[in-house]
């Protein structure tokens, strides 16, 4: 059974923004990322707890093929897309998202 996903409007405006910035180092780079990100979640529906746990609550996959990272919560029958940003962004980044999220900001 596949757990339904929600990507919150901040997260879906991170995806738009490295899409274009992928796709400005080479055409056709940011659709690649996109499918990396889609892939990255569609496994997360299917196993969401074999993935590591960075702070309590919360979960990280990483993409295959980029140095993005995918944090997100798993709710009774739900996914929630919290923040994607790349690895080497300062963690600050993702850790006001997260705390933000785990307040109900």
């Amino acid at each position: 059974m596949s757990l339904r996903v929600i990507v919150r409007r901040s997260a879906k405006a991170d995806i738009r923004e490295a899409r274009k910035r992928y796709e400005n180092q080479r055409a056709g780079l940011g659709r690649d990322f996109v499918a990396e990100v889609n892939a990255a979640i569609a496994k997360v529906q299917k196993m969401p707890t074999v993935f590591p746990e960075v702070v309590p609550g919360v979960r990280r996959v990483l993409t295959a093929r980029f140095q993005d990272a995918i944090y997100f919560r798993v709710e009774q029958a739900r996914i929630i897309v919290i923040v994607v940003v790349h690895s080497s962004r300062d963690p600050a980044i993702w850790q006001q998202r997260v705390d933000d999220e785990l307040r109900g900001s």
